[in-house]
């Protein structure tokens, strides 16, 4: 998003709240990098101590778990830009990554479905994992 105010944040949530379809709803989102989700408008004109811009990490999300994490398990799994561990021994062993996959398969369990939907095990293919998935990985 290149308009990182509050006020901005608001117009496109009341455009995403106004559209007539799910399918416009997520384009508008797309287009934007913005989902409504939870934050109907309702909701949202009770609680004026948010800042969109200013109370959510919009750029750690966007930079860090999309682009960060999904780099750093290629560095420890041993498959960024063809590096080798060279002096430093970053990379994680495979029976350990093995191990690292069964527990973010299983972890799923234990978080409510409102954070993440699908978290399956990393080490089989993290190439299916997107921001909510990254976020668990690096959080728990």
């Amino acid at each position: 998003m290149s308009d990182h105010s509050h006020v901005h944040f608001e117009e496109v949530l009341q455009e995403i709240d106004e559209a007539e379809t799910g399918v416009e709803k997520e384009r508008i989102g797309k287009k934007h990098s913005l989902r409504a989700g939870h934050l109907h408008l309702s909701d949202r004109q009770h609680i004026e101590s948010i800042d969109f811009a200013k109370s959510f990490p919009w750029k750690w999300m966007h930079v860090f778990l999309e682009n960060i994490v999904p780099m750093f398990i290629k560095y420890w799994t041993g498959k960024f830009k063809d590096m080798d561990t060279g002096k430093e021994d970053y990379q994680i062993a495979d029976h350990i990554w093995a191990e690292i996959g069964e527990e973010t398969a299983a972890v799923i369990a234990n978080i409510p479905a409102a954070f993440v939907q699908v978290l399956g095990d990393i080490a089989d293919d993290h190439s299916l994992f997107t921001l909510p998935q990254h976020s668990c990985v690096v959080t728990f």
